[in-house]
This record gives structure tokens, C-alpha cells and sequence, in this order.
């Protein structure tokens, strides 16, 4: 039997928690909603909006098959006006690398008698900053609709919002499904900060502990 000792193991050890230090990023709590709620995230409704009852439930929002999703059913209190609500969280990162993207889905369950002209203007925010979006229109009744949002920048040090901001020119009347429902899913956030590169004194330690782990050896 082959064994390493006690010396060798450290090295590695400690080796790799440099490199796992360096290469460490940024990341968004429940980006997939697989907790089955919103934690993480921040709700909000814009002027005279409302953003329905959200909830997470299953749906397929990619094509590829159902998960859990963030699930509203955007519009007006009142016509008229674009007015809606969504969710955001903020996150801090290192200057360098910035991304974002997310899934996106509507549904129109009803054809509330034909009148569901506007399925919902899906935006991707950055420091309330609009750096994405996507308009669904009026589709043909009872189609699934699908698209993405994405960002991608060189940016500073600090402190940045994610928001999602869903819109529509109608009140929802008629009750749950009779108004189209806005999906996301997938919400996933990629940074890399200039000086996430390991050190080169990092690579040199990881390849003489490797060294040392393989010479560091006896036989039972």
C-alpha cells in the first residue's frame, strides 16, 4: 500500500486553498429558485403595478424540460400606464468580468376572449440601469413563449444591483390565469476580478507538493 505523509498532504493542502482563494467569485443567492421561495431576492412593484401573487412553481421555461421557477402575473392597478414589478438582490464583486443572464417565459393559460394583447417587456437591470430586454408582444393564445437576458462588461470594484423588471399596458383582471403569467429561471451571475488569476507562487507551491506527496512514499 501506498501512502502519503503527513508533510506531503499539508502541502497540497495548503496549495490548493491558495488557488481556491484566488479563483474565489461573486455569486447571487437562488439564482434557480431551487429553495422553493424567493430567498435572496427582493420584491418590488412599480408606479401603480402589481406583480400578481409570485410564487415559485414548476414550469419549463427553457424547452429542455420543467424546474422551479419565479412565477408573476405583471400589469396595471389601474389603466393607464406600463407598470409592473419583479425582483432584485444585490452583490458585491472584485473589478474585472461581469455577467449575468437569466431564462425568461410567458404564458397565456385562457385567451381571456381574445384581449391579451400584451404578454409582458421583460428588462434586466443593472444599478437600475437597463442593459437588456425583451418584449413578448401579443403571441398566438396559449403558446409558451420563451427568450433569455444576458450582460456582459468590464466593470469596478463594488457593490452592484440585479434587477428584473417585468411590465405590461393591462390591468390583470378575471382573476389567476385569465392575464398572461411572466416566468424566470436560471439566474446566473459570473464575475472575475482582475486578480483572480492565481499567483504564480501559488502554482509553484502546488507543483512541489505534488512532487513531494509522490516522492513522500512507503510501502506497508
Amino acid at each position: 500500500m501506498v501512502t502519503r505523509t503527513k508533510t506531503g498532504a499539508a502541502l497540497v493542502a495548503l496549495a490548493a486553498s491558495l488557488l481556491l482563494a484566488d479563483g474565489a467569485s461573486a455569486t447571487l443567492i437562488n439564482g434557480d429558485f431551487e429553495t422553493g421561495d424567493f430567498s435572496g431576492w427582493t420584491q418590488f412593484t412599480t408606479s401603480n403595478g402589481t406583480t400578481g401573487t409570485p410564487v415559485v412553481t414548476s414550469f419549463d421555461v427553457t424547452g429542455g424540460g420543467a424546474s422551479l421557477a419565479a412565477r408573476f402575473q405583471v400589469g396595471n392597478l389601474s389603466n393607464p400606464g406600463n407598470s409592473g414589478g419583479g425582483i432584485y438582490q444585490s452583490v458585491n464583486v472584485g473589478a474585472g468580468a461581469f455577467s449575468v443572464s437569466a431564462d425568461i417565459a410567458a404564458f397565456d393559460s385562457t385567451d381571456f376572449n381574445g384581449s391579451n394583447s400584451d404578454w409582458g417587456l421583460f428588462e434586466l437591470l443593472v444599478n437600475n440601469v437597463v442593459v437588456d430586454s425583451h418584449d413578448f408582444g401579443s403571441p398566438a393564445c396559449c403558446d409558451v413563449v420563451r427568450s433569455s437576458l444576458s450582460y456582459n462588461d468590464t466593470v469596478a470594484a463594488g457593490t452592484y444591483e440585479v434587477r428584473f423588471r417585468m411590465r405590461r399596458n393591462f390591468t390583470t383582471t378575471g382573476g389567476l390565469g385569465a392575464t398572461p403569467f411572466q416566468y424566470i429561471d436560471n439566474v446566473v451571475l459570473n464575475t472575475q476580478a482582475a486578480n483572480d488569476v492565481p499567483e504564480p507562487g501559488a502554482l509553484a507551491l502546488l507543483g512541489i507538493a505534488l512532487a513531494a506527496a509522490g516522492s513522500r512514499r512507503r510501502r506497508a
